[in-house]
């Protein structure tokens, strides 16, 4: 560019500099122009004066030439600050528009659930971006840190500067498929045998998010994958001795001893158990007189110990009264009546065994056990 006078306008307000060469031309022009570019200029020679170019500038085209030197608008947007405000105030400063939009746009990605896509936002305080003083370039931060500030700001005051972010988004969720529950008449209420383990299934939910200030406040479902059906655990439960009221799948407390129909069930469970003088263990070995306590004990009842205490206990009937769950009682032995001349018992030779003659001993006496 050629020496001369040129006249640049600024807000309508002539100014004229003296251009000896195209550097300075170019440094006069970021001088005086700053960020109000697209002004026309005019060359001034003696007493002849003629348009010379008129610069229009589109916001967000970077690659629109300014001056002779090749300076673009995004290299002069880039080198002024900007700051972001909240309800007015100041919060934070950055190096350029283009920084300063994404400080807000980081904020609301930050207050979505992470990989949610962002559909919607509102603010009760809005957060604005305006161009700041030249003074304020000192006091510029990167991109991240100017994020992390307007969080603490928004965190600091909650109540009144609020940002509602909706976004939606998928998750991938574990669920376990409803038990199974198989009813066992054999098997004492409370009592549970697992058949088979659950396993865990799995599905793509779609939610859609509410979130202020980054915490999510709503959160409803819009669909679902099953992905896994996973596999229903099966739980055998029992019914023996279940209190009035009570739903067998769900009961988890003890027996209730109501009659000796549930004890005789409960103890035809335990056919074959090995037989113990002095044991105590269904598994490893047990006599006559621990195999009816133990069956007692199943519904809460406990009787006493010792090799004639059983003789003692409840109530005294006639055999001929007896009923299912009356202790038959012999000489040096001891027996759960069953009902219609047989018993179960402990043996030397058998284990615990169902005999069909109650009678095949002298019977001492029979004791009825009518509560705790």
């Amino acid at each position: 560019m050629d020496k001369g006078y040129y006249k640049v306008e600024l807000n309508r307000k002539p100014r004229q500099v003296i251009i000896k060469t195209p550097a300075e031309h170019t440094k006069a022009k970021a001088d005086y122009f700053g960020d109000e570019l697209g002004k026309s200029y005019t060359r001034v020679e003696g007493s002849l004066r003629r348009n010379r170019r008129k610069v229009a500038l589109i916001a967000g085209a970077a690659s629109i030439l300014i001056a002779v030197g090749g300076i673009t608008a995004a290299a002069i947007a880039t080198s002024l600050p900007y700051t972001v405000k909240i309800g007015g105030e100041k919060v934070v400063t950055v190096n350029g528009k283009n920084e300063a939009e994404a400080v807000v746009l980081g904020v609301v990605k930050d207050f979505a659930p992470e990989g949610a896509k962002v559909k919607a936002v509102t603010s009760t305080d809005a957060i604005k971006v305006e161009a700041a003083d030249m003074s304020d370039k000192e006091d510029a931060v990167v991109v991240d840190d100017a994020i992390a500030t307007v969080k603490d700001a928004l965190a600091a005051e909650p109540e009144e500067a609020q940002v509602t972010v909706v976004s939606t988004g998928k998750e991938i969720e574990e669920f376990t498929p409803e038990t199974v529950y198989i009813q066992d008449d054999t098997m004492l209420a409370g009592e549970a045998v697992v058949e088979t383990e659950a396993k865990a299934g799995s599905a793509e939910v779609s939610y859609r998010y509410t979130s202020v200030n980054g915490e999510v406040t709503n959160k409803d479902e819009l669909a679902r994958t099953v992905l896994d059906e996973g596999v229903a655990a099966e739980i055998r439960k029992g019914t023996l001795g279940l209190p009035e009221g009570e739903d067998w799948q769900t009961y988890e407390g003890d027996p209730v001893y109501s009659d000796g129909e549930d004890l005789t069930k409960t103890a035809l469970n335990y056919l074959g158990a090995p037989y113990k003088y002095g044991g105590k263990s269904l598994t490893n070995g047990i006599d006559c007189v621990q195999f009816i306590r133990q069956m007692y004990a199943k519904y809460g009842i406990s009787l006493p110990n010792g090799k004639n205490a059983l003789k003692h206990v409840g109530i005294s009937v006639s055999y001929d009264k007896a009923q299912p769950g009356d202790i038959i009682c012999y000489s040096n032995h001891y027996a759960l009546y069953l009902g219609d001349g047989k018993i179960v018992h402990a043996t030397r030779n058998g284990g615990v065994v169902v005999r069909n003659n109650a009678k095949f001993r002298k019977i001492v006496t029979v004791r009825r056990v009518v509560g705790n």
